[in-house]
């Protein structure tokens, strides 16, 4: 139908005058029409515009990513609608935008896209704004309650997606003492310390933690950055203690006690509601019982305070000379000692005689490890000076951070000349198959760094890795130290015989001797005697022993087993 010249005229004022943008765009994503409000936000004039592409307008980066896909839906029939930000001109603007087929091709297909975009900037900031005040705190500026049940849910949601190993967890804090300020001081004083309380909590999280303010004077924190409960209990702790630290008021100090509950995801409940439910439940009994915190899982309670009190005790070990070094004798084929391998041992004042298993992960997160490792190095290269007389080696296990140390080397040396310049030879350093494939290279070049002082290194745990045979070549290290688990059904099953000796045969064709860990029966001692094998460790022969019980069997010079 043709519309009258006057009604077309009053058609395109309508099109002109209406604040919305409105453009009518071509399959070739060129612009046919485009109204006045369109032109004076884009600051062009509409011969600028009609007839070229939405990639010359906008650029090729904003059409490729954020339009085109729009308008490629819209042209097979459907119609969208979406929130997006557009920049026009120096302006950032909040823009609604919906897209509808224009049916416009002869036989009435999609010859067209219709854009009508609105301006929602103004509305947007004050969404934003009520926003702000509907889910934070006006007192302390903390998101509240209403954000928590929001948050909680969605890490909940992250953490289900990522699998059973990822936890969350929720601590319910209960904080006393603000009655009574209240009452002295006044409510702005409360409020203050509630702020500064908050504050200090704050400084405890990591970025990725959420505080919130849950009710009057109690808080509520949601750790997202936990790999295991302990995690919760040594993050609780360190809270606790930031908590209880006087504030200097005039003429008097204030102090703020808290009692804390704890609940993890996803052992403690599988909601929010769960969760808050079960820390709010261990807060109080908390309370009642007199203890500082607690979590709601007794069993896993238990476990973290013993965690924590193990790495605070561990931290003073060293002061009270309460690590030893075990040697774990290594003998030739007829049960001889040639060496040994040095083993720590924490002679703990309550636990008895803890093993590395036991400790030295809890050294390695806590940056202790290091010292560790260098601590035993300086009593072995001592005990082999103390042993000069005795044609014996000893190796020492390095972890992988004190083996990727470029001081490693300076360490060695200062360890030799600090034994009275021991002889390099005697003294043998282990690393794991897998820290020599962590980077090869690196480990290639730190062995030939110790190589220059006559040490050598030998790769512990053999067989268990990736490494293939061939790369072994490349390693100037002269022992391969064979794991135990090619040992055990050594005496049950032939086929492993064979396999352990075609192992010590390619490993010995590539100029390098195996040392086969883990023997613990005669049968498993005869067999490896009968395939050739030169080196051997394991319980058959001895376990680890102290220095002086280590001595004694060195004096005695009978083959192991005794």
């Amino acid at each position: 139908m043709q519309l009258p010249e006057d009604a077309l005229e009053k058609l395109t004022y309508i099109f002109d005058e209406c604040r919305d943008y409105i453009t009518l765009i071509k399959h070739d994503y060129t612009y046919e029409l485009v109204n006045d409000s369109y032109c004076r936000a884009m600051e062009k004039k509409r011969d600028d515009i009609l007839g070229r592409t939405v990639a010359q307008v906008w650029g090729e980066n904003r059409f490729h990513n954020n339009i085109k896909h729009h308008l490629d839906r819209c042209l097979t029939g459907e119609e969208i609608e979406y929130l997006d930000t557009f920049m026009f001109g120096p302006f950032e603007r909040h823009m609604q935008v919906t897209i509808k087929p224009y049916y416009g091709g002869p036989n009435k297909e999609v010859s067209h896209v219709l854009v009508f975009t609105r301006d929602v900037t103004r509305l947007t900031e004050i969404e934003s704004r009520l926003n702000h005040y509907e889910f934070r705190d006006a007192t302390t500026g903390l998101i509240n309650r209403r954000s928590f049940d929001i948050i909680i849910e969605k890490e909940i949601e992250e953490a289900s997606r990522a699998g059973r190993a990822s936890l969350r967890g929720v601590l319910f804090i209960s904080l006393h003492g603000f009655n009574k300020v209240n009452q002295t001081y006044g409510h702005h004083i409360g409020d203050l310390l509630l702020e500064n309380t908050a504050l200090r909590i704050k400084q405890c999280l990591v970025p990725t933690d959420y505080l919130f303010r849950f009710d009057g004077t109690n808080l509520a924190v949601v750790l997202t950055d936990i790999a295991r409960p302990s995690d919760a209990a040594e993050i609780t702790e360190t809270i606790q203690e930031a908590i209880s630290v006087p504030y200097h008021h005039p003429d008097m100090d204030l102090t703020v006690s808290s009692n804390i509950g704890v609940s993890i995801y996803p052992d403690d409940g599988g909601s929010g509601n769960e969760l808050i439910q079960h820390a709010t439940s261990a807060c109080t009994e908390a309370e009642s019982q007199g203890y500082p915190f607690l979590m709601y899982n007794r069993s896993l309670h238990d476990k973290a305070i013993a965690r924590i009190e193990l790495v605070s005790d561990l931290g003073r070990a060293f002061d009270s000379s309460q690590f030893e070094v075990h040697y774990h004798p290594i003998v030739n084929v007829s049960g001889h000692i040639v060496g040994a391998e040095a083993l720590i041992r924490w002679n703990h004042p309550t636990r008895g005689m803890l093993l590395p298993g036991h400790f030295i992960g809890l050294a390695e997160e806590n940056g202790l490890v290091g010292l560790i490792d260098r601590w035993v190095l300086y009593n072995v290269t001592r005990q082999l000076a103390a042993w000069r007389n005795r044609n014996l080696f000893v190796s020492v296990n390095l972890s992988a951070d004190e083996f990727a140390s470029p001081h490693l080397a300076e360490i060695v040396s200062g360890a030799l000349r600090g034994a009275g310049n021991l002889d390099p030879r005697r003294l043998k350093l282990e690393i794991t198959e897998s820290q020599c494939m962590r980077d090869p290279d690196a480990a290639v070049e730190q062995m030939k760094r110790l190589a220059k002082l006559s040490v050598d290194l030998w790769v512990d745990d053999f067989g268990t890795g990736y490494s293939s045979l061939s790369y072994l070549k490349r390693l100037p290290a002269p022992i391969m130290k064979l794991d135990r688990i090619f040992v055990h059904e050594l005496v049950e099953n032939p086929e492993d015989v064979v396999y352990v000796a075609n192992i010590l045969n390619s490993v010995r064709s590539r100029g390098k001797e195996v040392v086969v860990e883990g023997v613990e029966s005669e049968d498993q001692h005869r067999i490896l005697q009968r395939i050739g094998c030169n080196a051997i460790q394991g319980y058959f022969f001895s376990r680890p022993l102290p220095a002086a019980r280590f001595t004694q069997l060195l004096d005695s010079g009978r083959p192991l087993p005794i």
